[in-house]
């Protein structure tokens, strides 16, 4: 069974106890992406625990990718991407990032930030919600995230695109492996009439999804295009309803 890693950096929790020794709880958890010790392992990102709220640890929403085991290469899925120097000063892999945002983060100290990189190697579904991993039932309810180009996307754009093109994101829902809902965001749209690229933080709303157990990004390029699929990603918000049996 794969390992499964902290991802949420904060969360508002209202709890209410039931007779017996259960409860249930309604959270709004807010991924931030900012609190990261180790940034990759084998199939996720791992995030600093001591960031969680009201004694939980927040393994229950999962954000996926790939990296090869004998070279550690990533593969696709989601990353940790950022625009200044980290805090540990390490500056290897900033210079000539290919994962680099247009813009700053839109947290404090508004550095980090994920992306998600659309390959055929990544895992099928890249966000999941498990509870059951943590002893409880529920359900997981999208809200939004702001998104973004990365630089190399943009210049890739701006050379390639004709009046007519567009760059589109996807978000499908499932629950129980059957497809909730579908929601769609363009990163960017020529016309005739005006040209448009998203180059700040954009919110892409995920309501329409429903209560659901993971979700499928995708990028659709225009046929015939050289468009890198990678998107910027960055304050995830989801609700969860969950309970003890």
């Amino acid at each position: 069974m794969k390992r499964l890693l902290i991802i949420c950096a904060v969360a508002v929790a209202a709890v209410s106890c039931l007779k017996g020794s259960g409860f249930n709880t309604s959270l709004t958890s807010v991924v931030t992406f900012e609190y990261a010790d180790n940034e990759f392992n084998s199939d996720s990102l791992l995030f600093d625990t001591k960031y969680s709220k009201a004694g939980f640890a927040w393994d229950m929403l999962e954000f996926y990718h790939k990296v090869d085991a004998s070279s550690l290469e990533f593969k696709g899925g989601f990353l940790v991407s950022w625009l200044n120097t980290p805090f540990s000063g390490e500056t290897e892999g900033l210079k000539n990032n290919c994962y680099r945002s247009n813009v700053k983060g839109l947290t404090n100290p508004k550095n980090k930030y994920a992306v998600l990189s659309i390959t055929s190697d990544m895992p099928q579904k890249q966000f999941a919600f498990n509870c059951k991993s943590r002893g409880f039932e529920g359900t997981c309810t999208m809200k939004n995230v702001f998104v973004s180009n990365t630089v190399e996307v943009t210049d890739s754009i701006k050379s390639q695109f004709v009046p007519g093109d567009q760059l589109i994101l996807t978000a499908t829902g499932y629950r129980a492996d059957q497809m909730t809902d579908k929601a769609e965001i363009k990163l960017a749209e020529y016309t005739t009439a005006k040209d448009s690229i998203i180059t700040t933080w954009t919110n892409f709303d995920l309501s329409k999804l429903g209560d659901i157990d993971s979700v499928e990004f995708d990028i659709v390029v225009p046929e015939g295009k050289d468009i890198p699929k990678a998107v910027c990603m960055d304050v995830l918000m989801a609700g969860l309803s969950l309970y003890l049996k």
